[in-house]
């Protein structure tokens, strides 16, 4: 900080020496006297800027979809078909394993299923027979009927021909018509119950129809799980890539198994609990992700979309321009920071997961209050600048955001306990705050260049 320079008398000189280290920004007249010197300073306003910052964080290249491949059925590797390092198609076939018993189970529920399709046919012929035979039933029913119909009409007939109160025909005439009306009553009782049981073999061949209908559903069923379990001895690729990892060897017993063993490859170990080894790893290639984890005080301003840019150093420290894809939106709660991801094509291979790369996060806060770096100084854990107010010093906590390294954005201020937004009015004092104090009387810079001519 500049000092007005006051000419002192020889004799004076050694006491002044002596004082210097004591008054500050006091000095010593030649009467002996000292006088106050108010420092000087520059003022400043709050203007609307677009301040830029980037956030840079060493990480590593991970692939964008890493897969472990276990089986999903127990038994043995009878041939695996590539290595590592080996490119694939999604669908490719990478392993086979023989299951002799489950292929025999499976060859079991076929001819199963093909078992019950013959005896829906016999069933559904069954029907054929039955609804024959309900159908003679009610004829016979209607033949007997008409019989009784008859000899009714024919006792009837031969009863009511008398003469004189006499019968006029022989009366074993009437008795043998009477008979025959009686066993036209019983054929039609006995047909009546025929046409009954009839209608109930029906109704059962029907039932057994869909009862066998029903045995082919469920046994289909259980065709098709084996069918399913079946293809799984078939390992195929799950989309295009390049096979990382193989534990295939021909002959050896593989069991189901889950867990991701592939994690490590990319730098970050699963929770999920690893069981056993997989077969293969396999990894996505066209793309590739960028993990940065942004501070605090920065996580607020990072969203999807939010520009970015990725170092490769192994690439001639190549730089590939891009975007935060996603976010963890969670802070990480031992290192305070939030993971934000981005995403790159790859589509030559060029980047490889686990290659050291830098990613820097583009943060843009536009038409916002800032005032120069230089104006804020923390005292007690708290952000400050000094106000210009009636030529004094008057120390005043803020609230900031991020800075450009020259500039900082400014939310709020504290006055009279408290808080408020910016106008724009303010005069902020720029200078060497360190050795201001509250209230202290304050000279402009511009005046002490005036005195100096």
């Amino acid at each position: 900080m500049k000092r007005t320079v006051l000419r002192i008398p020889q004799s004076r000189l050694l006491l002044l020496l002596a004082l210097a280290g004591m008054v500050g920004c006091h000095q010593a007249s030649s009467e002996g006297k000292t006088i106050e010197v108010a420092p000087p300073v520059h003022l400043v306003k709050p203007e609307r800027r677009d301040l830029h910052r980037e956030v840079g964080q060493p990480g590593y290249v991970f692939a964008y979809e890493q897969t472990a491949l276990y089986p999903k059925v127990a038994g043995y590797i009878k041939q695996w078909m590539v290595d590592i390092g080996d490119p694939i198609k999604k669908g490719q076939l990478l392993a086979h394993i023989y299951v002799p018993e489950l292929h025999a189970r499976y060859k079991e529920k076929k001819a199963q299923v093909a078992l019950d399709e013959i005896r829906v046919r016999l069933a559904e012929r069954a029907v054929d027979v039955a609804q024959e035979q309900w159908q003679v039933a009610v004829a016979d029913i209607d033949k007997y009927r008409a019989d009784v119909q008859r000899w009714q009409s024919e006792v009837s007939r031969l009863a009511s021909a008398k003469v004189e109160g006499k019968l006029v025909v022989n009366e074993q005439i009437l008795a043998e018509s009477q008979r025959q009306l009686e066993l036209a009553k019983a054929s039609l009782a006995a047909a009546l119950a025929r046409e009954k049981a009839r209608a109930m073999e029906l109704a059962k061949a029907k039932t057994d129809v869909e009862a066998a209908r029903a045995q082919v559903t469920v046994d289909l069923a259980a065709e098709e799980h084996l069918a399913a379990l079946v293809s799984y001895t078939k390992m195929q690729a799950p989309y295009d890539g390049i096979v990382v990892v193989r534990n295939a060897n021909t002959g050896d017993y593989v069991e189901p198994r889950y867990g991701d063993a592939s994690a490590p490859l990319g730098g970050v170990r699963s929770e999920v609990p690893e069981r056993g080894t997989p077969i293969y790893v396999v990894t996505r290639t066209d793309v590739v992700r960028v993990y940065v984890d942004v501070p605090e005080m920065e996580a607020a301003y990072i969203d999807r979309g939010t520009k970015a840019r990725v170092r490769i150093q192994s690439l001639n420290d190549e730089e590939r321009e891009g975007t935060v894809t996603r976010t963890s939106w969670a802070l990480n709660v031992q290192s305070r920071t939030l993971r934000a991801e981005i995403d790159l094509p790859n589509p030559d291979g060029r980047m490889r997961p686990g290659m050291y790369a830098f990613g820097l996060v583009e943060i843009v806060r536009r038409n916002v209050f800032a005032v120069p770096l230089e104006t804020v100084i923390e005292i007690g854990n708290q952000n400050t600048i000094y106000l210009y107010e009636d030529g004094k010093a008057v120390r005043t906590p803020v609230q900031i955001g991020i800075n450009d390294n020259k500039y900082v954005e400014v939310f709020r201020k504290k006055v009279k306990d408290q808080w408020g937004p910016f106008s724009g009015d303010e005069v902020v004092i720029l200078g060497d705050l360190s050795e201001l104090r509250d209230g202290e009387a304050v000279r402009i810079a511009s005046e002490e260049r005036t005195e100096k001519r």
